[in-house]
């Protein structure tokens, strides 16, 4: 974690539903970045950086510091939920893990911790959405689907195939608004996880049709986003 002694050329994301920004330094004369997101502010820091070779940074505009977070990434997802503690998730040789601040630190890089969540991902998403608690989801390769509150995992579930979030999620008016996520399996049925419960997600079966893929379930029931 050192001073890189760039320009800044930082730009600030206009919505929450917009966190991809301009690059706010210059990278590192070894590589090119690949992705620049802004942050949210309980990361403490203003953009995280992931370059073309898998080096992961953390910039500190007041600082103008270039924080090395990690290297071997090949994805990186902001975390977005309002009450999601963490502040970053991303993708490392082939595991998924999730950053939190452990100490702000004032003009220098701030601390981060850095644990697995998943070994073994397919994929992973994160929830913006406040009307759920769920504040990240993930696929392994091997079919084990899970989503995570901001302390826990919420609901699980085996042998999924595929899996995407409902954009439809809370809009009044929409189909399937009551519902955060489908999932499908092996066999080709669809499984609809409700968004809200207290205490489990409720997973119902939409019918004993089998689909293809979950965006051919979508053309049949009529979902649009």
């Amino acid at each position: 974690m050192k001073n890189m002694g760039l320009f800044v050329l930082l730009a600030f994301f206009a919505s929450d539903s917009s966190f991809a920004a301009k690059c706010a330094t210059k990278a590192p004369s070894h590589a090119r970045w690949k992705e620049c997101t802004n942050a949210r502010p309980n990361a403490k820091v203003d953009q995280f950086l992931l370059t073309e070779n898998g080096d992961l940074y953390a910039y500190l505009a007041k600082s103008d510091l270039l924080c090395s977070v990690t290297n071997n990434v090949t994805d990186m997802k902001v975390s977005r939920h309002p009450r999601d503690a963490a502040v970053l998730y991303f993708e490392r040789q082939g595991n998924l893990y999730v950053a939190h601040n452990v100490r702000n630190n004032g003009f220098n890089c701030p601390e981060m911790s850095k644990k697995v969540l998943m070994n073994n991902v397919k994929k992973f998403n994160v929830v913006s959405n406040n009307n759920t608690t769920i504040v990240n989801t993930a696929l392994s390769e091997q079919g084990e689907f899970l989503a995570w509150d901001n302390s826990r995992v919420v609901y699980s579930d085996r042998l999924v195939k595929d899996y995407l979030l409902n954009t439809n999620y809370g809009a009044e008016g929409k189909a399937f608004n009551r519902y955060v996520a489908f999932t499908i399996d092996y066999s080709g049925y669809v499984t609809k996880l409700e968004g809200r419960s207290a205490y489990n997600f409720i997973q119902s079966k939409d019918s004993n049709k089998r689909y293809s893929s979950l965006q051919s379930f979508k053309r049949d029931v009529g979902l649009n986003d």
